[in-house]
């Protein structure tokens, strides 16, 4: 079978197509690890969809499940020279937003994150998918504050998510519904008694993927550094944030009555030269991020208080 593909003469697949270089693009998608059906086939639907914009994720591609130049190269296969326009792979209705540089090769639980924001992000804490998937996955941790059985909109669940998503990746993390206990050097026992490992060691730069850990009067937050703005503003990634799980804005130097005890990595992961913030990363931005296909259901606002 030829790896050329004519693409139509919009320049790209799409969902509802059919062609049959389809089954050539679904064939690709199983070369690379992402086509799961025993069967293809030239109908461009919900799989083939589903599969596409989690490669475009994986690969630093602007993500709209559409398969132009650009996805076709990274797939492996070409376009039939001079059969169609060059057609850059957007969506039309609204400008896609970068989600950042290439995942692959970087903090490998953000694989993880991402998958969870692109399945459930967006979506309030109270209604499902997101409430059942709390209580079945977030909250099925070890820990000695939540169970399957407790009420999200009554609990800061941002720990519990960091913890879940850290172990589901296989790193170390506190396990744990408190935020501060990320910090090796926090003990909530106040010393009265043993308290566990966090399981994290602090740095002192802060880097693509690392838990960023606030304090408050009452609590704490905890998120995934995902990239800065272009006034230097942390855009982080977590649960709990305006009641959802999706992006923020959040300053260095705290805001919400909450200021930023530190950045934390996984003590059994090294540093790794590709999770500095590179300049794909510096000019992000929380709304925009939110409005993105990155989530299952975009977000209108910020909301960045917890």
């Amino acid at each position: 079978m030829s790896n050329e593909i004519k693409l139509p003469a919009k320049g790209y697949y799409e969902k509802g197509d059919n062609n049959p270089d389809i089954i050539k693009i679904q064939t690709a998608l199983k070369s690379n690890g992402y086509w799961t059906d025993a069967a293809f086939s030239e109908n461009f639907g919900p799989t083939t969809d589903s599969m596409v914009r989690k490669f475009q994720t994986d690969n630093g591609l602007g993500v709209d499940g559409r398969v132009g130049k650009n996805t076709l190269k990274l797939l492996g296969l070409q376009s039939a020279a001079g059969s169609q326009p060059i057609v850059e792979e957007v969506n039309t209705t609204e400008p896609e937003v970068n989600p950042t540089v290439t995942i692959d090769g970087r903090a490998p639980w953000m694989k993880v994150v991402l998958e969870e924001a692109k399945n459930y992000g967006g979506h309030d804490e109270s209604k499902n998918p997101l409430n059942a998937r709390i209580k079945s996955a977030y909250f099925s941790i070890k820990n000695e504050a939540v169970t399957p059985n407790t009420d999200p909109t009554k609990f800061s669940w941002c720990a519990a998510f960091a913890s879940w998503v850290l172990q589901k990746a296989g790193f170390a993390n506190p396990s744990t519904c408190r935020a501060r206990e990320f910090d090796p050097a926090y003990d909530w026992n106040g010393g009265k008694e043993g308290d566990r490992k966090s399981g994290m060691r602090k740095i002192q730069t802060p880097v693509f993927g690392c838990i960023v850990v606030w304090k408050s009067n009452d609590g704490g937050h905890v998120g995934f550094y995902y990239g800065k703005t272009s006034d230097n503003k942390i855009v982080v990634l977590g649960g709990n944030q305006g009641n959802s799980l999706k992006f923020s804005n959040r300053s260095p130097n705290g805001d919400y009555n909450q200021t930023v005890v530190g950045y934390f990595l996984p003590e059994d992961y090294a540093d790794n030269p590709n999770d500095v913030f590179t300049a794909a990363d510096m000019n992000l931005d929380a709304v925009k991020l939110n409005k993105s296909s990155l989530l299952n259901k975009n977000a209108e606002t910020d909301n960045s208080k917890t």
